[in-house]
């Protein structure tokens, strides 16, 4: 026979089993909540970072296309920036760089110098131009650039034009006169750079496009005056206008040939004022054409024609 189990041991198990349960279905409701919880937060930190994407590709496009520009609809293709916004053809660009002074040119590629000569002149002192200069630069078919001051060219105006005549000869404004650029206004710079532009151009008939005064001193402010006259202002970086007296014809040229490089502008005295000018010309050619290099005005190396 079995024996009976007690009743107080039966109703005893089935509490437990009965709080095993619960406890169970508790924990299935936590588990259950925190999987909800989970579910919605990455929902709502997807959700975050889809606005912050498209407020960002908004910015960008604002930022390109300009503050009224509308981003298309999605699923549309955008067309390029260029497309919906062509470059306006009625308005010139504005011009933001201040005007710079041209010292040399390019230093890289083509090996390519310019030789230029300063032809001075002030009242009472009309200046001179040394024909065997011109003889040489004619019977080699150098290029070169004659900075000429319009008091030079009033005082030699057939040796002006036959300057400008020379199909391999550029003439250049020397201002009006030898005048210091550093001790003068820009107001004055500009008057009486475009007074030696009127003069010079009723001499020889040419427009110079270049401009550089034998007493250079360049400030900005003389530099933006010379620019408002309508020439661009140059230097040069390998100035022989005043040789030092130790040096013969040839260790002038060779001082300029130690600091040739590509893109030089050469700039010598044109008159008779140094009788070592001329032969340290002769010197100075042969130097460069055994070095490799062309020759050519200054407004061809600067790229204006």
């Amino acid at each position: 026979m079995s024996r009976a189990r007690p009743r107080g041991v039966a109703a005893c198990t089935r509490s437990e089993g009965q709080r095993r349960l619960h406890a169970f279905a508790r924990v299935e409701r936590v588990r259950c909540a925190c999987v909800i919880v989970a579910c919605v937060l990455a929902a709502v930190a997807a959700l975050v970072a889809g606005c912050s994407e498209q407020q960002a590709a908004s910015s960008a496009d604002r930022l390109v296309n300009g503050a009224g520009a509308q981003t298309p609809p999605s699923g549309s293709l955008a067309a390029p920036a260029a497309a919906t916004r062509p470059l306006a053809t009625t308005q010139p660009a504005k011009q933001s760089a201040k005007p710079s002074l041209f010292e040399h040119g390019v230093t890289t590629g083509r090996k390519i110098v310019a030789i230029a000569f300063q032809l001075e002149a002030s009242p009472g002192q009309p200046g001179g131009v040394d024909r065997d200069v011109l003889d040489t630069l004619n019977t080699d078919g150098v290029h070169a650039t004659f900075f000429m001051a319009a008091l030079w060219a009033q005082a030699h105006p057939d040796v002006a034009k036959q300057i400008a005549g020379e199909p391999a000869f550029e003439v250049g404004n020397g201002g009006y006169s030898s005048e210091y650029l550093s001790r003068t206004s820009a107001a004055v710079i500009e008057e009486r750079t475009r007074k030696a532009q009127q003069v010079i151009q009723a001499t020889t008939g040419d427009k110079p496009q270049v401009y550089r005064a034998a007493q250079t001193g360049y400030t900005p402010a003389s530099i933006s005056a010379i620019a408002a006259a309508g020439v661009r202002p140059v230097s040069g970086d390998i100035d022989l206008t005043a040789p030092k007296a130790k040096l013969s014809a040839s260790g002038i040229a060779n001082d300029a040939l130690s600091r040739v490089r590509t893109g030089s502008i050469i700039v010598i005295r044109g008159d008779t004022s140094d009788p070592r000018l001329v032969k340290a010309l002769v010197f100075l050619l042969g130097g460069l054409k055994r070095a490799g290099y062309e020759d050519a005005t200054v407004s061809q190396l600067i790229g204006l024609q």
